[in-house]
């Protein structure tokens, strides 16, 4: 499901559709927005996995293991 709405993101960026004369798709922590002109593409939080972590390890052994690989944030309600 993640990679066809992920598809569908790339396939919008690629059409007439796009929001900007130079889309550039790009995931943020809350949302995936275009790099140009900082529009919401999709409403999907980016997951937690696979990123370096500065605490190390265990710590990051064990926040990824409390939160089962979701997003630690809570995303924004605001429309944009």
């Amino acid at each position: 499901e993640m990679a066809q709405r992920l598809q569908m993101v790339m396939n919008i960026a690629d059409s007439e559709d796009a929001c900007c004369p130079h889309p550039q798709p790009q995931w943020w922590v809350e949302s995936i927005r275009c790099e140009s002109c900082s529009k919401k593409l999709e409403d999907m939080m980016r997951p937690d996995l696979g990123r370096p972590r500065k605490d190390g390890f265990f710590r990051g052994w064990l926040r990824l293991w409390l939160s089962e690989g979701r997003p630690m944030v809570v995303p924004d309600d605001g429309k944009n």
